[in-house]
């Protein structure tokens, strides 16, 4: 169902994969298998890929990570389509643990901080 602006996908359960169960980096680390283990919280990817030089940026891309300071921890998203103007991502733990939903969001995002890409 959608609301509040986010669409609701339904819940996801696993193990560590890099990041705690039910929490954003569980799930990027998911939709992400590429990226290294011990990437940190949401708030220290940017940092933690350009120390291993995984290229960042500015400008969404199908399939790079959102970084934003929604929460004092931060937070991260998949992003699964660019628009002209937003781009839409796919997370955990926007809504609630373990419930994974996508929203869309405008390319001047007040909290956004960076992307982190594929090599």
């Amino acid at each position: 169902y959608s609301s509040g602006g986010y669409t609701n996908l339904g819940k996801m359960y696993g193990t560590y994969n890099g990041g705690l169960p039910g929490w954003c980096t569980w799930y990027v680390n998911y939709r992400r298998p590429d990226l290294p283990n011990g990437m940190g919280n949401a708030r220290d990817y940017l940092n933690s890929a350009r120390s291993r030089g995984i290229p960042t940026g500015s400008t969404p891309r199908v399939g790079a990570v959102m970084v934003t300071r929604e929460s004092y921890y931060g937070h991260i998203a998949y992003v699964s389509a660019v628009g002209a103007n937003s781009f839409t991502v796919m997370e955990m733990n926007y809504v609630g643990r373990y419930i994974v939903s996508s929203r869309s969001v405008p390319n001047n995002f007040w909290a956004l901080r960076g992307f982190v890409y594929k090599k």
